[in-house]
């Protein structure tokens, strides 16, 4: 979370964590090489992740359509 809001970068949360920053990306590269040889895209499985997150703030957003068409509503009334 702190990497996504911009409090702390991917180095700073590696090191936090023992981990050289270098290689973690390493790390990441070869997964992501060996799962797109098998089919597998993991960017887009974590951008699903992602999506399904926020489709809580799809609700949200519905709520705030709904009273907009409410207060229309009303205002016609």
């Amino acid at each position: 979370m702190a990497l996504k809001t911009g409090q702390k970068t991917f180095q700073q949360i590696c090191a936090e964590n023992g981990r050289d920053w270098k290689k973690v990306v390493d790390e990441m590269a070869e997964a992501q090489d060996y799962a797109m040889q098998k089919g597998i895209n993991l960017l887009e499985m974590i951008r699903g992740a992602q999506a399904a997150d926020s489709g809580s703030d799809g609700n949200e957003d519905g709520e705030k359509e709904g009273a907009e068409k409410g207060e229309k509503d009303g205002a016609d009334a």
